[in-house]
């Protein structure tokens, strides 16, 4: 216990971020557990391909202002009520 509280912050910071990892591998390890008793030959597969298909992709985040985000907005606001013959609502 020692060991950690002389740690830096950035290290620290790496071995929580690699414990959660393997937190959440583990609960992943369980989940594919409860599907191998249904696999067979036909629909097979292994855990790193089952680990692999469950990570999430990155995520774009939109790093302008807010302002900037809010008069984009309300200039595409503009140009569909301009437009005559837009119908907006859902095909149902």
């Amino acid at each position: 216990m020692g060991y950690i509280l002389k740690m830096s912050y950035k290290s620290a910071f790496k071995l929580i971020r690699k414990a959660q990892e393997e937190n959440a591998k583990d609960g992943l390890f369980e989940l594919y557990c409860t599907l191998y008793p249904n696999m067979d030959r036909n629909n097979f597969f292994t855990f790193d391909e089952y680990l692999e298909k469950s990570r999430v992709a990155s995520v774009d985040v939109d790093s302008r202002d807010r302002d900037t985000i809010l008069k984009e907005i309300e200039e595409t606001k503009k140009q569909f009520e301009n437009e005559e013959n837009v119908d907006i609502k859902p095909n149902i």
